[in-house]
């Protein structure tokens, strides 16, 4: 899941603090002492930077590192000219940073947008949020004609700054998401199989067929947007988080019956938190105890590596019942992010 650091206008609640003065900000095209530039590519390290800011103050965690940074810039279809942006101060010190995280689909676009805490106040956040849609507008220009198109942005709970930005902009809290951990000392308990079931690592050639298992899975949840096979390879099967042997499928026969696409690690700060990534049963499959075998198997494989803990994303209402299934296991919530959605002008304005 994303993680986000938006910042309003002011950092004070007092009520003398007007929407007239807060939106006067907005309309700026340029803030003195400040630039909005595309980032370079060796400039990952200083939005990671920016990220981790906002992150352990939200939370108290650093979310992001260079890697992933880097690695999402290179995804099939991102173009950093044009999708991300860095606002740095006179000295060359990045204190902002916005990019678009899914353009799969011109009717539902996601960002995100982070600024250093210490530089509240100033209208930044703002200032990137402009940025923001005014490109989504663009985006959502190709949509299909008379279509709605939707912005998205991801809140953690605790961020009530950025929550009171996006709110006075036009967006509205659609959904809830957890984040649930579970330590892995005491053990939990065993995988049990399905009869007909078998469980087996990721072999070279299960991608395009790992793909179609997981994209059909996913297509009745809410929100869901069609990602294309290259844009699903380089998200799970490239990189340094990538390991064959900490993918998992359910095989009945020859088909895919369920899958659990697990990360070696995600951030410098939880080396020893494993990460499940996809976890999925096909409809035809279903209530058979898959999915839950499947999420232990992911724990056991972990705990063999000296991993102590493991977390995984989750729609609050999702209608197959995952979250009942993963308190059932002994997972619990860590952290609770809001989805924030505004509505776009038609696409044949």
């Amino acid at each position: 899941m994303a993680s986000l650091g938006w910042v309003t206008v002011s950092e004070r609640r007092s009520t003398g603090f007007t929407l007239r003065q807060y939106m006067g900000v907005t309309d700026r095209h340029s803030l003195p002492g400040y630039t909005m530039r595309p980032p370079d590519m060796d400039e990952n390290a200083a939005v990671a930077e920016v990220i981790n800011a906002c992150e352990v103050e939200a939370r108290g965690e650093r979310e992001a590192n260079p890697s992933d940074v880097a690695k999402s810039w290179t995804a099939p279809g991102f173009d950093l000219r044009t999708d991300a942006r860095a606002v740095v101060d006179d000295s060359g010190h990045m204190v902002g940073y916005a990019e678009f995280e899914r353009t799969d689909s011109p009717a539902q676009i996601e960002c995100d947008g982070f600024v250093r805490p210490e530089f509240r106040g100033l209208g930044l956040g703002s200032w990137l949020l402009d940025w923001i849609e005014a490109r989504a507008n663009k985006i959502a220009a190709d949509a299909p004609a008379g279509s709605r198109a939707k912005l998205q942005h991801f809140l953690w709970m605790q961020e009530k700054h950025g929550a009171d930005l996006l709110t006075s902009r036009g967006f509205g809290v659609v959904r809830h998401f957890y984040q649930l951990v579970i330590d892995l000392d005491p053990p939990p308990a065993p995988p049990e199989w399905s009869q007909g079931i078998v469980v087996r690592k990721m072999l070279p050639g299960d991608e395009r067929a790992l793909y179609a298992a997981d994209e059909e899975a996913f297509s009745d949840h809410w929100g869901f947007v069609a990602t294309p096979f290259e844009v699903f390879r380089h998200h799970n099967f490239e990189g340094e988080n990538f390991d064959p042997d900490l993918v998992f499928l359910a095989m009945d026969g020859a088909d895919i019956a369920g899958g659990s696409i697990c990360r070696l690690h995600r951030t410098e700060d939880d080396a020893g938190k494993g990460w499940v990534g996809d976890l999925f049963v096909r409809r035809p499959w279903r209530r058979r105890g898959i999915a839950r075998a499947l999420l232990l198997e992911s724990f056991a494989a972990y705990r063999n590596r000296g991993y102590e803990r493991v977390g995984l994303g989750v729609d609050a209402e999702n209608p197959t019942g995952a979250l009942d299934l993963y308190l059932g296991v002994g997972m619990s919530v860590d952290s609770e992010a809001l989805c924030f959605e505004k509505e776009l002008p038609p696409a044949d304005r």
